[in-house]
């Protein structure tokens, strides 16, 4: 999981089995889940 507190972010990430390795970011307007392998948040 990613905290972001302010600002933005852009993140690349390999290829995982999503039932294993679930990936959240959590902002002040709420938490996100990750689909894919590259994202940016703001």
């Amino acid at each position: 999981m990613v905290r972001l507190v302010q600002g933005a972010v852009m993140i690349t990430t390999g290829h995982a089995d999503a039932s294993h390795r679930r990936f959240f970011v959590d902002t002040a307007s709420g938490r996100l889940e990750v689909l894919g392998t590259r994202f940016a948040v703001r």
